[in-house]
């Protein structure tokens, strides 16, 4: 009897429990190459720094997981600052090492302005306005 490695069930999804590798001659396996973890949902920020905190009307968080890269995708409306803003609660840790983590970009009306991610969340350095406003970024975990 044969051990079963992989499914295409009734609905036509592949399911390969060891992952999936690309890249790679017939009959070699190569870790670096082998696609094992993918997942895609959506997570509930929470907002520090913020002297008015941002409402959840119209808000949205969520983000896809390939491997070890993180991306995210946040808007929100309202909410002002008068400092740095930190957003925590994001859906994985970031990995920090001395070459930082990744980048977010944001827009709030007609200012822009950036981020890094930090083992504690977001960091933005700018201030916000207090009307529609979004970010977008990569990030890597451990």
């Amino acid at each position: 009897t044969g051990v079963e490695r992989m499914r295409i069930d009734e609905n036509g999804h592949a399911i390969v429990p060891a992952g999936v590798t690309l890249g790679t001659a017939v009959g070699v396996y190569a870790a670096a190459n082998t696609l094992d973890d993918y997942e895609e949902g959506t997570w509930t920020p929470n907002f520090s720094a913020w002297t008015t905190t941002p409402a959840t009307y119209g808000a949205w968080a969520r983000y896809t997981k390939i491997g070890r890269v993180v991306s995210i995708q946040l808007r929100g409306y309202g909410g002002a600052n008068t400092a740095g803003i930190l957003i925590t609660g994001l859906p994985f840790t970031p990995y920090e090492n001395p070459y930082g983590t990744g980048l977010a970009v944001g827009s709030a009306g007609q200012a822009g302005f950036q981020g890094t991610f930090t083992a504690a969340g977001l960091a933005i350095s700018s201030n916000a306005a207090s009307y529609w406003w979004g970010f977008s970024g990569t990030y890597t975990v451990a």
